[in-house]
């Protein structure tokens, strides 16, 4: 549910109400839409809240951990992001040149979802050894996936060895 849409035809209609008494009626179930809105998102924070406590870590078997410290719902009504600060820690036992975190962010039911890659690169030519990290964020709008029952968010991880000259 979009607020920008939902607000824009109270809005005309203000404009256009004659009397003082209209426009305060107007400006009040505005705010009372505004505030339901605002206690539906709150609750969705709490909820999420609830269902991913942190921190988290997540094996990724021959291809490291990853290390989630935070992971939250934030933003307002009509811009809601998931927000996830996390370490990939290299426990592969081999030097990497890099590494590649997938997060995908699904709703069950449907084929919509929210997708984004990184690459873990060290400056300079370095790279990541042997229990290594790196850290990051990241921010995703949820661009109303939050809403439909069931949704979830995963994190996987590739870890890309460096070429055996280069170790």
């Amino acid at each position: 549910m979009r607020l920008i849409p939902a607000l824009a035809l109270p809005l005309l209609a203000l404009g256009c109400a004659s009397s003082g008494s209209e426009q305060r009626e107007l400006l009040a179930s505005i705010d009372e839409a505004h505030d339901a809105e605002r206690e539906r998102f709150h609750v969705a924070q709490q909820e999420f809240a609830r269902r991913n406590p942190m921190p988290m870590q997540l094996d990724q078997g021959p291809n490291g951990t990853i290390l989630v410290h935070e992971c939250s719902l934030q933003g307002f009504p009509g811009h809601e992001e998931l927000w996830l600060e996390y370490s990939y820690v290299n426990t592969t036992g081999k030097t990497l040149s890099r590494a590649r975190v997938d997060f995908a962010l699904t709703a069950p039911g449907t084929d919509d979802e929210r997708r984004r890659n990184e690459v873990l690169i060290l400056p300079f030519g370095f790279r990541l050894g042997p229990e290594s990290c790196y850290t990051t964020y990241l921010r995703v709008p949820t661009e109303g996936l939050h809403t439909i029952p069931g949704w979830r968010w995963t994190l996987s991880a590739e870890a890309v060895p460096a070429p055996a000259d280069e170790r």
